[in-house]
């Protein structure tokens, strides 16, 4: 690098003093009339690709150019250019550019380098939108006549900049190119842009793609030009056998006509016009794609190819139709997936619809997350799917996997949940047999065939469906904006607005969307495709262009090939039933006639055919294959793989799909349908071998396999389908492909293969027995095709073995287990050896089949292998018998909780009942148990309703400044009484209060109090049996269970010290009378006052009031008020409620624990003895001492971790026999027996409880 500074600080220099010479006679001139910009050129600054990299290239380029120019840079040695650039770039630019894909001959050469740095920071040249831009200018056309000069040793046209100024266009009328010209050597030419002409010659036009290059004047015609305008032989370059008298050309007209250039005459050959012939040139649409060309006066060109053979060969004609058709329908193929104007796709549902909603979204590898926001920001650029901020009732789950060879990573959504409930429009589609046969060979004889881009994605969804595909990821949720696949109502949607776009169209034929077109003649078949591709624009219909089949006479077609001679069965689809292997042993005849006792019925003499084959299927008889074998063998096959042993696929029809694995030799598969007379024929077979990862798999995943593979290799006749039935012989399959969703398979494989087979639509998956499941099996065991790199759905590049999972979750694990301690462990444990075969051998068919002592793995079977000696299940160990005690004593080390617990177990280690075990371990923990967190609360739950004002009074005290209140509400009408009692409250000031209370408003029935010494004393229970009220207490230490009384405390309390005088330490009896009545007359939540509630009006207090405002008319009724009143009670119920639950109810005789109110430890243990109302309970401590709590404050506790110490306090369970009766006999026939035991008559007294003294 300091070589080539400075070497470009010594060419800079000697430019500057003039020392610099033109490398060529051809730009010796330029360089002579910039000598005096030498010492000037100011160098650009450097370019920063960082952000807005489009735009800073561009306006960087043009400095470039001028500083390339003006400094004489072209004149220097490539590395002294190339210092000169790099001298102009930022070191991140710099960075870019040696990363760029470029020989090490092209990193020499400036323009080469430059043309990569262009693509990198503007992309890849739309074609199509330039041509577009380009034909949006031209204002009209003119003909121009202009001198040309052919060039046979150029593979393009070329012209300077003199020929737009001739034809009046500007380099803003030429189209960017996609490629640059190189020259012979291999270098860049750059090219300033392309113009589209026509050029005429006499009667004969050509249409051609012109680059204008620096430093050339004039035209120059390449040699497929020159040969086109019949300059040169139509055999060119082949030796000219006889020379003819040459033609004389004149002139000819053209739009925009040009003059200048070269002498024409020169350089012809030996044809040797007599006067200038003359070119014409029409501002028109571009027609041949731009081959890379030579120059006047510079280093010879090479080519870009065109596809070999003459201008008139298929290939060659194809490929110039191709570009044309993309040309004029650039919008169609520009690759970006339009929405179909018009009616948009709604998901209709059914009315028992029941929303499903995942909260939280599925854990995702580390190594995927950044290629899911790359997935998940393209889709969203791209208009498919937005983000959800807003609360939703549906939001499904998805699976993401690394595509294979790591090129990003496939995001499935689970929709599985929602088609339960989809209403499907039932639209009639046509069958591929019915479309292919509607084709008649007599009117056929040209075809081509198109594939939407992105079908269903072109539909846009209804704003009220949007939400119904909400998905969520670790990024947040997002819905879909267009049709999203895998929603089973899309197809009959698609199908429905596919056939209405193309209406009215004649010489097409549509299988969802795959269309072919067909012609008598290739002019007329090339009109219907533009009338088709027309329609398309008109219609907003993207075409996905990699798959177009241009006019072509046989194309494949919606499994088929089909041709001018009419239609015959894709050969692949009987290739697996006519290369089965000649049968070695009984086994595989066997296999053999069992698949030809499911085909057989397709061929009449097959039976014939067959039996010199019969005698070999008696296991009595020695095996010999001989030669009258081998013919019927032979003969047999040919038979069952003619063309009327495929029958023709019907969607109506029942269909199901077949499959089975052989884990010694491959997959095979067998589609048939129901036909009408009750037979099940053959659509389509096919078998392959396993590949050399595949042989590793567990029997489970292999099967799983097989359907995968089979759904794909069948998928043009499964897509699209309402319902069809899948049938395996491995039984444990089958609720994996029914019931599990995917985020319930632990198995990587498993789901990956899950997540495949559903994309083929609605299936029903069924287990038949393996003796009936004879054609698929004979096919997996004589396979007859090696797996294609597509074929290897199970692969994936990225995903780890088990081992390796479980080894290092165990290494990064604090419960310290030893793989070897396992080992030895698992040796002498009966148990594990016998899951261990069972696994190595494979799971019986039914449960009751397996070892009893294995019976509890039968869930998981599907997940348990065998990796170097030790039983895994998933990436979980399978812990022996012995060790489980020392892993739940090392998993609890940490105190983290019962859940915390179990999700730490689930990472690594796995036995049957692994999760109870966890919770038995906590719960007997005292010291976790002591440090619980209180428990939520739980749902309102309101005392007996009054009916009438002061049928019940709320009670409780309060203090200020050293004086008692006994603050009592009325629970009806919320009329509060608020008494002074004096320094102290004792029992005779309240009862004292009470009877003022009675006096001024009668006895209420009922009374609340929170049971405190005063309310629970002997004298107030006295008191009040006297004067007929009962007693209801609330909870202790749960002041919300008398919420009234609380509420009527903290506004007394407000109020006393509002009205308190400080001077003279005394209430101030005038204002706390005012304060009083204004607490009576202010309307409550049901709109009316305490006294309009008592009264029916308010009273007359220190404001001033109208009379009216005492009438009857205007007090608020009291329905009106009870039913707002009601509203609102409602409401703050619902919003309470939200964030609460109930707990569950205990019984007399639970073991709890009782939580302190100071501390909030749960370390005291009792036992219920009694329940009483409203959540509350007794518990009778080990002391002998009755507590009276709310529920929330008692946590259950189980019989394993009760103490010792409370076994005394457990009531025991009595349990008496019924009696037994008996006659009586004589007294001189009874036997002399002792006196039973009895119980004494005479009264007992009532139990004290210490609450009650309390």
């Amino acid at each position: 690098m300091p070589d080539e500074r400075q070497e470009l600080e010594v060419a800079q220099e000697a430019a500057v003093a003039g020392a610099v010479q033109p490398a060529t006679t051809a730009a010796a001139g330029t360089q002579q009339n910039n000598t005096s910009w030498l010492g000037r050129a100011a160098q650009p600054d450097r370019l920063d690709l960082s952000t807005d990299r489009g735009d800073a290239f561009r306006s960087w380029k043009e400095r470039w150019d001028d500083f390339y120019l003006l400094a004489g840079i072209a004149s220097m040695q490539p590395n002294a250019q190339m210092a000169a650039l790099r001298s102009c770039l930022t070191d991140d630019t710099n960075r870019v550019v040696r990363n760029l894909p470029l020989t090490p001959e092209e990193r020499q050469d400036v323009n080469a380098v430059l043309a990569q740095l262009e693509t990198y920071a503007i992309g890849q040249v739309n074609e199509v939108l330039e041509r577009k831009r380009f034909n949006s200018r031209v204002q009209g056309n003119r003909r121009v006549t202009v001198d040309a000069l052919p060039d046979t040793g150029a593979d393009l046209s070329v012209g300077g900049e003199d020929l737009l100024a001739q034809l009046g266009a500007s380099r803003e009328d030429l189209r960017r190119p996609v490629h640059h010209p190189r020259a012979a050597n291999g270098s860049v030419i750059p090219s300033v842009g392309i113009l589209p002409v026509t050029i005429a010659l006499g009667d004969i036009q050509a249409e051609e793609e012109v680059h204008i290059l620096p430093g050339v004047r004039g035209l120059l015609l390449s040699w497929e030009v020159t040969r086109t305008l019949k300059l040169i032989p139509a055999d060119y370059p082949r030796q000219i056998a006889a020379v003819g008298k040459p033609e004389s050309t004149t002139a000819a007209t053209a739009e925009r006509r040009l003059s200048s250039g070269p002498d024409p005459t020169a350089g012809v050959g030996h044809c040797t016009p007599t006067a200038n012939p003359s070119t014409t040139a029409d501002l028109a649409g571009p027609l041949t794609p731009p081959p890379a060309g030579g120059l006047e006066n510079a280093q010879d060109p090479t080519s870009i190819q065109r596809p070999a053979g003459s201008d008139h060969s298929p290939e060659s004609r194809e490929y110039t139709d191709r570009y044309r058709l993309m040309s004029e329908f650039e919008r169609v193929f520009d690759g970006h997936i339009r929405t179909m104007p018009g009616e948009k796709f709604t998901i209709h549902l059914q009315q028992d619809a029941r929303p499903f909603c995942v909260t939280t979204p599925r854990r995702i590898p580390l190594s995927l997350r950044e290629p899911l926001k790359a997935e998940l920001d393209r889709l969203e650029a791209e208009g498919v799917i937005c983000r959800v901020t807003a609360p939703t009732e549906w939001c499904a789950p998805i699976v993401v996997t690394p595509k294979k060879g790591g090129a990003g990573v496939r995001l499935c959504v689970d929709l599985s949940q929602l088609n339960k409930f989809v209403r499907r429009e039932r639209y009639q589609s046509p069958t591929p047999i019915e479309e292919v046969a509607s084709i008649r060979s007599s009117e056929a004889r040209w075809f081509t065939v198109f594939d939407a881009l992105k079908g269903y994605h072109q539909c846009p969804l209804a704003e009220d469906s949007r939400l119904l595909t909400t998905f969520i990821t670790p990024f947040g949720r997002f819905a879909f904006l267009r049709a999203p696949y895998g929603v089973t109502s899309i197809s009959e949607h698609y199908n429905r607005r596919m056939d209405e776009a193309f209406e009215g169209l004649s010489g097409f034929r549509k299988v969802v969307d795959d269309v072919i077109i067909f012609s008598r003649t290739r002019s007329e078949h090339l009109q219907h495709v533009r009338q088709f591709l027309q329609r398309c624009q008109d219609r907003g219909v993207s075409l996905n262009a990699s798959k177009l089949q241009l006019a072509q006479q046989t194309v494949k077609f919606a499994g088929f090939i089909v041709s001018g001679d009419g239609y015959r069965p894709d050969p692949q689809l009987t290739e697996a039933l006519s290369q089965f292997p000649t049968p070695s042993n009984l086994t595989e005849v066997r296999s053999f006639f069992g698949l030809v006792n499911q085909v057989a019925y397709f061929v009449d003499d097959v039976a014939e055919l067959l039996t010199p084959l019969r005698s070999l299927l008696s296991s009595r008889r020695e095996f010999i294959w001989d030669e009258n074998h081998q013919l019927a063998f032979d003969k047999a096959k040919a038979a069952l793989t003619s063309l009327p042993t495929l029958a023709f696929y019907d969607p109506k029809l029942p269909t199901r799909l077949e499959t089975d694995a052989s884990r010694a030799r491959g997959l095979g598969f067998v589609l048939r349908q129901a036909h009408p007379d009750g037979t099940w024929r053959v659509i389509q077979a096919g078998s392959r071998f396993l590949s050399d990862a595949e042989t590793r798999y567990a029997v489970i995943e292999l099967e799983a396999l097989s359907v995968a593979w089979a759904v794909r290799k069948c998928h043009i006749f499964l897509s699209g389908l309402p319902l069809f039935q899948i049938l395996t012989d491995h039984r444990p399959l089958v609720p994996i492909l029914n019931s599990k969703m995917m985020d319930e398979i632990e198995n990587p494989r498993l789901q990956r293969l899950r997540m495949k087979i559903g994309e083929a639509g609605v299936f029903t998956a069924s287990w038949r027995a393996g003796a009936e499941h004879v054609a698929p099996d004979a096919l997996s065991r004589a396979p007859v095709q090696d797996p294609e790199p597509g074929d290897e759905v199970g692969e994936d590049a990225a995903s780890l073995r088990v081992c390796a999972v479980v080894v290092a979750e165990l290494h990064a694990s604090g419960t310290d287990v030893r793989l070897d301690e396992v080992r030895r462990a698992a040796l002498y444990d009966p148990e594990y050896q016998s899951l261990k075969r069972t696994i190595e051998e494979g799971f019986p068919q039914t449960k009751n089949d397996t070892p009893e002592s294995i019976r509890r793995y039968w869930t998981v079977r599907d997940r348990l292998s065998v990796d170097d000696g030790l039983v895994v299940c998933g990436c979980r160990l399978v812990i022996p018998q012995e060790l489980r005690k020392a892993v739940l004593a090392a998993l609890h080390d940490g105190h983290l909780g019962k859940e915390r617990t179990k999700s730490r177990a689930r990472q690594v280690v796995y036995w049957p009942g692994m999760d109870a075990d966890v919770e038995n371990v906590t719960r007997s923990c005292r010291n976790c148990q002591a440090q619980l967190p209180s428990q939520q609360r739980e749902t309102v739950l309101h005392h007996q309703p009054t009916q009438r004002p002061f049928q019940s009074l709320d009670l409780d005290f309060a203090e200020h400044a050293g004086r008692k209140y006994l603050i009592a509400v009325d629970g009806f009408s919320g009329w509060r009484f608020i008494k002074l009692l004096g320094n102290c409250a004792q029992s005779k000031q309240l009862m004292s209060a009470m009877r003022e209370i009675f006096c001024q408003v009668g006895v209420p029935q009922w009374i609340m109090s929170d049971g405190g010494p005063q309310f629970a004393s002997k004298a107030f229970q006295d008191f009040l049996c006297r004067w007929g009220v009962e007693h209801r207490r609330s909870s202790p230490h749960y002041p919300q269970s008398n919420g009234r009384a609380e509420a009527a405390v903290k506004a007394a309390k407000k109020l006393i010290r509002c009205c308190w005088d400080d001077c003279r330490n005394q209430l101030d009896e005038e204002r706390w009378t005012r304060g009083i009545l204004q607490h009576r007359n202010t309307p409550g939540r049901g709109g009316r006052s305490p006294a309009q509630i008592v009264f029916g009006h308010p009273v007359r207090d220190t404001l001033p009031a109208h009379r009216r405002s005492f009438a009857p008319e205007w007090q608020i009724a009291a329905d009106a008020a009870a039913g707002r009143l009601s509203e609102q009670q409602q409401r703050a119920d619902d919003l309470y409620n939200r964030q609460a639950r109930d707990l569950e109810p205990l019984a007399v005789g639970n073991q709890v624990s009782v939580q302190d109110d100071r501390t909030g430890r749960w370390d005291r243990y009792g036992v219920v003895c009694e329940v009483g109302p409203h959540r509350r309970y007794f518990v009778r401590l080990s002391s002998g001492r009755v507590l009276t709590r709310n529920r929330r404050h008692l946590r259950r506790r189980y019989g394993h971790a009760i103490p010792d110490e409370l076994a005394q306090c457990v009531p025991p369970v009595v349990s008496r026999p019924p009696p037994v009766l008996q006659q009586r006999e004589p007294a001189a026939a009874a036997p002399s027996a002792p006196l039973g035991l009895r119980r004494s008559t005479r009264v007992r007294r009532r139990v004290k409880r210490l609450i009650e003294e309390m």
